[in-house]
């Protein structure tokens, strides 16, 4: 938005504020690193400006926005590169930021990859930047005062990452990939998981709320929690191992609140129809399915055999599954 690269001077950004007050009579105003044709259409206006210029006025914000954007090589085929890359030979500029090891040219890498969709190569050379020149960024960009824990810092841009394109997604593109560095892969696991593990939480947490003493709210609270819950449920199934202690717990969590709202439905409604029985079995087999911890199992096995005694001595044929 400012149209200036990372490790830009005060009087870069000087002389491209006083172009702004173009903006004030309803004037366009461009630059070269807009990338006409790589990137989309940048749309300036007096507020949008001004934002972007609030965004990065600490120091922390600055090193965070600076690991998505370009920066000025100073070796003369970084150089090359970059001339080539503001002129619109965009696959030119990346062969020769390719040949180059100055933070500068991966962190140009790093932006291009990430444009075009090849998120593995993006981490592998913004990675790069991290482990091996991250006080060269940070002083670029912030001062020579400013320091940053690179850990730190990875998580926060994969972090950034992953609200535009969920983690998920990101982690099955990356799981393809040979040469995407162990500790982004990692984290971005971490996010990967996080996010359906906080959904099975919130539904749980929502699940339990419901009135106790209320045999149809248990009912219509149990339901819901099956159904909310099968997709995040899905995915950290396919993220991680039955032995995983996040697995175990949340799943048993769920299993356990899934059938506590059976228990009280059944304890608080009157009579024991054939309608009411299956309805407490719906949510009581259902907790037995999915539960993988020994106790849990246990506890659901012992509530689950109460309800099939009762749907036997009503005469009706059932099993377990």
């Amino acid at each position: 938005m400012l149209g200036i690269p990372v490790n830009a001077t005060a009087l870069d950004l000087a002389a491209n504020k006083s172009k702004f007050r173009l903006l004030d009579i309803g004037r366009e105003v461009a630059f070269q690193t807009d990338l006409a044709g790589v990137l989309p259409p940048v749309e300036r206006t007096k507020a949008s400006v001004d934002a972007a210029e609030r965004s990065i006025a600490l120091p922390h914000d600055k090193v965070l926005h600076a690991l998505f954007w370009l920066a000025t090589p100073d070796t003369p085929l970084g150089k090359q590169g970059y001339d080539h890359l503001l002129q619109g030979m965009t696959d030119s500029a990346i062969e020769r930021f390719s040949k180059c090891t100055d933070w500068p040219s991966r962190l140009c890498l790093a932006t291009l990859h990430l444009q075009r969709g090849d998120y593995a190569s993006a981490l592998w050379h913004i990675n790069y930047v991290i482990e091996l020149h991250c006080d060269d960024l940070m002083h670029a960009v912030a001062g020579q005062t400013h320091t940053e824990d690179a850990e730190q810092l990875r998580r926060e841009y994969l972090t950034a990452l992953t609200n535009e394109i969920s983690a998920s997604n990101l982690y099955a593109q990356l799981g393809n990939a040979d040469d995407v560095p162990e500790a982004m892969l990692a984290e971005v696991s971490k996010l990967a998981v996080n996010a359906p593990l906080r959904a099975i939480e919130k539904a749980i947490a929502t699940a339990t709320a419901a009135d106790k003493d209320d045999a149809e709210a248990q009912l219509e609270a149990g339901r819901p929690l099956m159904s909310r819950t099968l997709r995040p449920l899905q995915k950290i199934q396919q993220l991680l191992t039955a032995t995983d202690t996040r697995y175990s717990r949340t799943v048993d969590k769920l299993a356990n609140a899934i059938l506590q709202c059976s228990i009280n439905y059944f304890d608080k409604i009157e009579g024991e129809n054939r309608t009411i029985i299956d309805n407490a079995l719906e949510l009581a087999k259902y907790a037995a399915s999915i539960a993988v911890g020994k106790m849990a199992k246990e506890h659901i096995k012992h509530n689950l055999d109460i309800l099939i005694e009762k749907k036997r001595r009503n005469g009706q044929k059932v099993g377990y599954f």
